[in-house]
Order: structure tokens, then sequence, then C-alpha cells
């Protein structure tokens, strides 16, 4: 099994991955909401445009 930690940017508007990894079985999870002080993404994703958004969108209902 996989985890793959992702967020959006609200400010840019970027999409980033800041952890992507194996889980097993025993592995625990813990989760801490933070405002500063933490690492810098592994990957940020550029904003798509309004017009590639409706045609992903429109792909996706054919």
């Amino acid at each position: 099994m996989d985890i793959s930690i992702t967020g959006l940017n609200s400010e840019t508007k970027q999409y980033v991955t800041c952890h992507k990894g194996d889980l097993k079985k025993g592995y625990r999870i813990i989760l801490e909401v933070i405002s500063d002080s933490f690492d810098a993404p592994s990957s940020v994703r550029e904003p798509k445009s309004e017009k590639e958004i409706i045609a992903r969108k429109m792909k996706q209902y054919q």
C-alpha cells in the first residue's frame, strides 16, 4: 500500500506533494497541522488554466 500526502497552496493555486511512500502493516500515521517551520514540498505543479480544467472535466464525463 502506498501513501501520498498532497495539498493546494491557496495563495498561488499550486498543487504540492509533501510525501510519497510505502505503508506496511503496523505503521501508524499521526497528522499534525502546523502553520510554519515545515519542510519544503518534494514537488510543485503549476496551476492549470480555466480552459485546461474544463477540458479535463469534459473528458472525464464522456
